[in-house]
């Protein structure tokens, strides 16, 4: 979709609304007709929208300023309204979850400026937003009328410090009664977005991405901003102290983490599980923030890194090539001097992680290498055996660019011997002590590693040879200290897929195959893709060449929608003994009929 047309269509909505205003009974309905029309509407995509400096985008941009923008009449509306405002958050958050906006249309969005706008008010990170806030009568209005109690029960009767330490945010008294009518909405909004954002119900999109990390970005820096208001210096030690939304965070990004595709938008996912262990504020900060926010971290995020490098070690080593993600993981963490001295703290074999990598790259390289040599060898046989590998094999050509693979082992290597030169990290006793009592809370064991799991304690059947879990190899499991080893397993699995039947001549099944994946992209392929259903012949040609669309490899129980591979072409079918002789009677009869008709 243009951004033109989605301009226009936006503007002329939004000339419609306002023509309209008078017809609606209440503001309230006014304000509900905004938000369906606005954000609730499948064909308008916010996040689609860029804000250029053209006279249409500006009449745009400006129309939906006036509707929807925090100083607008309708947001006033809304931000009293309790059911208001969550249908407003709710739609606001399904808007970009449900957009097939990339990275970069989602970053330079028209969403992402009402974003911003929304943050920096409910969230104020200088003295001016933050005295803005205080100052508006309509932010802090409809709040006026909650008790100045903060607990209406026997729980008044404990010691506030008491109370503070193990009772909810909201429970918790805060000293002066205007700032209380404030922090209600602030929570919601940002806690309602991160909910729903980072929800595991439905198949996140990458636009889902960019919100969920500006979001983080910006509440940390709420968090870690200083300011001379003592009743907001307070609240952000007690976020900091209680921190909130970290399990929902900590299931996201360790699900996503280990099932998403080692392309672009992983790095994304990288890049907000980096915000969460180290903030470009963090050394600007008072100590005691310091502390807190470590202490949160080790416990909940920083060993999220094996779940990186397990994802790494266990995908196809072609496509981990390829792929962006490992060269942004060497970049950006791997060279970062904060984030290795957390993994360090937390005792964390950062070596041995990229030395696994760098094997697995070298047994990759030396596997290619071993059959191009062989491939080369052939070409000084004998005529009769150069023929019979033309006829029945195929020049084996290298799948990956060799100069890719070997930059990527020679940075690997230089990286552990960085590593390995690297002085030892200049601890803070405090800060350690800080480390060293998060990781008694956690219950991933100390001696469980990627690269070496420990195997569930279990019961061996002297019959039948299976394996049984006790019920203390059970907590193990579940609570991810231990798990069997199925890597060996899957390596029996022949690369040559699918299996050989006992018609197929193998070496024309295997030549057809890599034709297959070699071709499955091309122009005819996706032709009978978008077409094979519209006349007889391309109904043919797509059930003889393609199969049928099916599932990823990792299929996320969580989620209600999992989307399918696209149909492949699959030529190793005509491998079989009967194809080919069907091939070759072909021949001889076209060959006769021209030798006789002809």
């Amino acid at each position: 979709m243009e951004s033109s047309y989605l301009a226009r269509q936006i503007l002329d909505r939004c000339n419609i609304l306002l023509a309209n205003r008078s017809r609606y009974i209440s503001k309230e309905e006014f304000a509900r007709a905004v938000l369906q029309t606005l954000l609730g509407d499948p064909s308008v995509d916010l996040l689609l929208l860029k804000p250029h400096f053209d006279s249409l985008h500006a009449d745009a941009l400006n129309r939906l300023n006036a509707l929807i923008g925090f100083e607008s009449t309708v947001f006033m509306t809304i931000y009293v309204n309790d059911s208001l405002f969550d249908e407003f958050i709710e739609l606001f958050s399904r808007h970009c979850i449900r957009s097939p906006a990339t990275v970069k249309e989602a970053t330079e969005s028209v969403y992402m400026w009402l974003l911003a706008d929304y943050l920096q008010y409910l969230l104020p990170v200088d003295e001016q937003k933050l005295n803005l806030l205080k100052n508006s009568t309509w932010i802090s209005a409809p709040f006026s009328s909650l008790p100045t109690s903060a607990v209406t029960s026997p729980r008044r009767l404990l010691r506030p410090e008491v109370l503070a330490q193990c009772a909810p945010l909201e429970h918790v008294s805060l000293r002066s009664g205007a700032f209380k009518t404030l922090y209600p909405r602030l929570l919601q909004f940002v806690g309602t977005m991160l909910s729903h954002v980072a929800s595991l119900s439905n198949w996140p999109s990458v636009a889902q991405f960019q919100v969920l990390r500006i979001i983080l970005d910006h509440y940390l820096t709420f968090l870690f901003s200083e300011t001379e208001d003592g009743d907001f210096a307070s609240l952000k030690l007690l976020l900091l102290r209680k921190p909130l939304f970290v399990e929902i965070l900590q299931n996201f990004l360790e699900r996503l983490l280990r099932n998403w595709p080692l392309d672009e938008s992983y790095c994304l996912l990288i890049e907000i599980w980096q915000t969460l262990i180290y903030h470009k504020l963090l050394n600007r900060c008072s100590d005691e923030k310091y502390k807190l926010f470590v202490q949160m971290s080790a416990q909940y995020f920083v060993d999220l890194i094996e779940t990186q490098i397990q994802r790494m070690l266990t995908t196809d080593t072609k496509n981990l090539v390829e792929s962006p993600v490992l060269s942004y993981a060497k970049e950006n963490i791997f060279r970062c001097e904060p984030i290795l001295g957390f993994f360090e703290r937390r005792n964390l074999p950062t070596i041995d992680y990229l030395r696994a990598l760098c094997q697995k790259l070298e047994d990759y390289r030396n596997g290619i290498q071993r059959k191009l040599d062989a491939t080369h060898r052939s070409r000084y046989r004998s005529v009769l055996a150069w023929l019979l590998q033309l006829l029945f094999s195929f020049a084996y050509i290298a799948p990956v660019n060799m100069h890719l693979l070997s930059a990527h082992i020679a940075d690997l290597r230089e990286l552990i011997v960085q590593l390995s030169r690297r002085p030892d990290w200049m601890r803070d006793s405090d800060l350690q002590n800080t480390f060293e009592s998060t990781a008694g809370a956690i219950n991933k064991s100390s001696n469980f590693s990627v690269l070496n799991p420990k195997i569930p304690d279990h019961n061996t059947d002297r019959w039948t040879k299976m394996l049984f879990l006790t019920p203390h190899g059970r907590l193990e499991v579940v609570n991810r200290q231990a798990k069997f080893d199925y890597t060996k397993y899957s390596r029996q699995i022949s690369d040559a897929f699918p299996s050989i039947g006992y018609w197929d001549i193998r070496p024309v099944a295997n030549f057809l195959h890599q034709l297959s994946i070699r071709w499955t992209d091309a122009w005819l392929v996706r032709y009978l893709r978008q077409h094979g259903r519209d006349s007889v012949i391309s109904r043919f040609a797509s059930a003889a060449l393609l199969s049928g669309p099916s599932p990823p490899r990792f299929v996320p129980v969580f989620s209600r929608y999992v989307p399918k591979h696209p149909p492949r072409l699959r030529l190793f079918k005509l491998g079989s003994t009967a194809n080919l002789i069907y091939v070759f009677l072909s021949i001889l009869f076209t060959l006769l009929f021209f030798k006789i008709f002809v």
